[in-house]
């Protein structure tokens, strides 16, 4: 009978099979509160946002929208209210990047390379009206 091996001490273990993680690519913070049009809420204040938790929380009239962003490990969150009624919740993983671009109908925050998954991306944009788009191609063999 085989014994289970020794825990690792002073190692801190992957939640999952992404053995390559880096952090994700994003914008800059000034472009980040511009697009939120508030600061974020930090999880630890004195660390640089490379490797912290951001939270933003956009108020547009009776549309509300949170957006968390794990920047070390690569997790973002997005949920939507509008008034009471929840229209969408979504948590991601390994993101690979985050950038902004100018459509015809506004500014869109693109978040891409969900779980190291090219043909996934999210488009979430603020103004002038709030949307959450999935783009997801399927895989051909």
């Amino acid at each position: 009978m085989q014994s289970p091996p020794p825990p690792m001490k002073g190692r801190l273990q992957s939640p999952g099979p992404c053995p390559e993680w880096k952090s994700m690519n994003r914008p800059e913070d000034f472009e980040l509160i511009s697009f939120f049009g508030v600061e974020p809420v930090l999880r630890v204040r004195a660390v640089p946002w490379d490797f912290n938790g951001l939270t933003f929380k956009a108020v547009r009239g009776v549309e509300q929208v949170e957006c968390h962003i794990e920047m070390d490990v690569g997790a973002v969150s997005i949920r939507w209210h509008s008034g009471d009624i929840e229209r969408v919740a979504v948590e991601l993983k390994w993101v690979d990047s985050i950038s902004l671009f100018r459509s015809i109908t506004g500014e869109v925050l693109l978040i891409n390379g969900v779980a190291q998954n090219p043909d996934v991306s999210i488009e979430l944009q603020l103004d002038p009206t709030v949307f959450v788009r999935v783009h997801a191609r399927p895989k051909h063999p």
